[in-house]
């Protein structure tokens, strides 16, 4: 005789849907919160370079959005850094105002972690009390149940982390500088243009020649006579 098939419950495949769903949300945060915590430690050591690679790589639009204003307030400030080189009240306000942005980001991020590591610690609690379900099941069903949940939380974590992938490379792409800034730009102060004295030259000059070719024109196109020999 076949020893009789092993199947799991409708309850059963239902906590399993409600362990998968959590173990997606627990990868979730903990990535956002990784991603969080590596965006302040570039924040706070000054590295705006890996600040902003990172807010173009990792699955963060806060950062990502945080660095735009940054970038944008730099390039500001390098303007007016060209047009006042001997300094000012403008630069001063502007790097001020640098400096409480990224006061700003810095809480904003570090709230933003300690969202998550409650979210995470809430998680967790979800997922003990439903391991503690599974766990009463007889012991035959255990390990399916087990190797079931195992299966279905992979494929979806997988797939939630290949769709990232996708998304934080169409966000680089979308993202990159399409030009880089050697050095600032600074007005030329050689008077190129008008060249005086070129123009009055040309001027003379064309005077001289359209004039004499008038008298020349006029001269030939009249008809009366003004000698006894003509």
């Amino acid at each position: 005789e076949h020893p009789e098939a092993i199947s799991l419950t409708d309850s059963t495949k239902a906590v399993i849907d409600q362990l998968t769903a959590l173990e997606l949300q627990k990868t979730q945060g903990e990535l956002s919160l990784s991603a969080t915590e590596q965006a302040l430690g570039h924040l706070a050591s000054g590295d705006d370079q890996a600040f902003a690679r990172f807010s173009r790589e990792a699955p963060n639009l806060i950062a990502a959005s945080y660095f735009q204003e940054l970038a944008s307030l730099d390039a500001e400030i390098s303007r007016a850094r060209a047009k006042f080189p001997s300094g000012g009240s403008v630069i001063k306000s502007l790097e001020e105002g640098r400096a409480n942005l990224r006061e700003k980001i810095r809480e904003n991020l570090s709230s933003q972690a300690e969202g998550a590591k409650e979210q995470l610690a809430s998680l967790q609690e979800k997922l003990q009390e439903l391991e503690e379900r599974l766990g009463e099941l007889p012991e035959s069903q255990i390990y399916l149940a087990e190797a079931v949940r195992k299966v279905q939380t992979s494929s979806e974590i997988v797939g939630f982390l290949l769709k990232s992938k996708q998304e934080a490379e169409i966000t680089a792409a979308a993202t990159s500088a399409t030009a880089v800034l050697i050095d600032p730009a600074v007005p030329n102060n050689t008077r190129v243009s008008p060249r005086a004295t070129i123009f009055i030259a040309l001027g003379v000059l064309l005077g001289t020649v359209l004039g004499c070719l008038a008298a020349f024109v006029r001269s030939a196109m009249q008809a009366a006579l003004h000698t006894e020999a003509e």
